[in-house]
């Protein structure tokens, strides 16, 4: 799967996540990882898209909880 950021120039940015499993885990991306993004404030979309070419098995249930934004990095 991955996380997509849209900038008001509609400049996108993705950060790929792999190896999702049917357990909970907490996955902290770094926002320098987007790095197309220059201007923080002009973020106009957050997606989450699901890469069903890779995905085994092709059907599931993606069951998402928190999804914040921090200037400070969590341990």
């Amino acid at each position: 799967m991955a996380v997509q950021l849209t900038d008001s120039l509609y400049r996108k940015a993705a950060y790929w996540v792999s190896n999702v499993k049917e357990e909970w885990k907490e996955y902290q991306i770094l926002l320098k990882k987007f790095a197309r993004i220059a201007n923080w404030s002009q973020v106009k979309e957050f997606e989450i898209i699901l890469d069903d070419m890779n995905a085994i098995p092709k059907e599931g249930t993606l069951l998402i909880d928190e999804i914040y934004v921090s200037k400070n990095r969590v341990k």
